[in-house]
């Protein structure tokens, strides 16, 4: 999807970012899946993670 949202990124640059960005997402799912309790710590967290896994995907 990467490819898609930054076409003329170096192919290897595209795989270290799409494998930063999974290991993020996986990460958020131990933290705030569904079926963890909310913490008023975390609040905020998902958008922010959102914030920059798009500024990742898009950076030149």
């Amino acid at each position: 999807m990467i490819d898609q949202a930054n076409p003329g990124q170096d192919p290897t640059v595209r795989a270290h970012r799409a494998a930063l960005i999974t290991a993020q997402i996986e990460g958020l799912m131990i933290l705030i899946g569904p079926r963890r309790l909310p913490h008023e710590e975390l609040v905020g967290l998902e958008a922010a993670a959102v914030k920059h896994i798009l500024a990742l995907a898009f950076a030149p």
